[in-house]
């Protein structure tokens, strides 16, 4: 657990520091390099990765695109396999794609940037580019894409999202959501019902088989959910004591607290509820992210204390989730290992 406890005290030390001072983006980037190296120099650490590694193999051996996940993810394999048939180093290079797509989505949407450095890294970094390696690259291209919209550059947005989706299917409830909400569309919620039809009907069979996978997992502990269900509900509690951030998103902060509690609902009955509600979490960080910079909104030095503790909070979360797993399966996160060791 040394890797993980060094890093994240380090990466706060720093975070902290920087909040005070006037070149924030150089401390961020330099508080980042002891998570960089843990996802560079990992062995075999993640509890997906295997099935990754072992899938990876399996689509670069057959050249082909073989189904097994989404079209433009198995054609980006089959494009990487040309220059090395190593599923490690793909992987990295699939974390490496993240790291700069979030960091890239950051620098655009700076106003922002105590938000980004106390709530995307800390809780979703690690598991982004160690464990779900599918959702941690199309969440990271949507958060990119949003940095877009802000701006009006709609195009680019669909591009980005487009190829997101293409990377993992359940994205798109991400993308339209964050859509609906900064551009506060409404009606296209409405539009939503025969699109989604259309998706089904072109992608059933796909869609039906990872139904059946997630349906087959079970839920170990009736505790589940509740960490990322205090992280929702907690950080648009503090949000909501923001005057100017209530004035301007009253309504998309009750419709977030609602999907929160629906979301930690559908977990009590299948395992994609705790997909469901990672995707809530990421899209209410994100979200609130977006109107900070869009509408410049000030951050008080008490919210941003509490954003801090809420950060410090998520962390912790994920370090219990490493401890309490450690040694279990092929690839826990705990205790780390460095590739030679593999």
């Amino acid at each position: 657990m040394f890797p993980y406890i060094f890093s994240y005290f380090f990466y706060f030390g720093i975070i902290g520091f920087s909040l005070r001072n006037r070149a924030p983006f150089f401390f961020m980037f330099f508080a980042l390099a002891p998570f960089v190296l843990l996802v560079l120099l990992r062995g075999l650490v993640g509890v997906d990765m295997p099935m990754y590694e072992q899938t990876i193999d399996k689509i670069i051996l057959n050249n082909s695109y073989t189904f097994t996940f989404e079209p433009l993810f198995e054609y980006l394999i089959l494009l990487l396999g040309e220059l090395t048939d190593d599923s490690t180093v793909i992987l990295k290079i699939f974390a490496g794609v993240s790291t700069v797509s979030l960091l890239w989505g950051a620098v655009r949407l700076k106003k922002a940037l105590p938000l980004f450095s106390l709530f995307i890294f800390p809780y979703f970094y690690l598991d982004m580019t160690m464990n779900g390696i599918r959702y941690g690259l199309a969440f990271s291209l949507i958060f990119l894409a949003v940095s877009y919209l802000v701006k009006g550059r709609k195009r680019i947005f669909y591009l980005i999202v487009t190829a997101a989706c293409f990377i993992q299917i359940s994205s798109v409830l991400l993308a339209f959501l964050l859509f609906v909400l900064i551009e506060k569309k409404w009606k296209a919620i409405a539009l939503s019902i025969p699109l989604s039809t259309i998706l089904i009907l072109i992608m059933g069979d796909y869609l039906g088989g990872k139904l059946e996978d997630v349906s087959a997992l079970s839920i170990d502990s009736v505790y589940a959910g509740l960490a990322p269900l205090f992280l929702s509900v907690i950080s648009l509690a503090v949000f909501w004591l923001s005057a100017s951030l209530r004035n301007l998103i009253k309504v998309e902060l009750l419709l977030l607290l609602s999907l929160s509690l629906c979301f930690y609902a559908l977990t009590q009955f299948t395992y994609a509820g705790l997909r469901f509600q990672t995707m809530n979490l990421f899209l209410i960080y994100t979200y609130v992210i977006c109107v900070i910079h869009k509408y410049e909104v000030y951050l008080n030095i008490k919210l941003i204390v509490f954003v801090f503790i809420i950060g410090i909070s998520s962390s912790l979360f994920r370090l219990k989730n490493f401890y309490s797993d450690a040694g279990q399966g092929d690839a826990p996160f705990a205790p780390y290992q460095y590739f030679w060791e593999r």
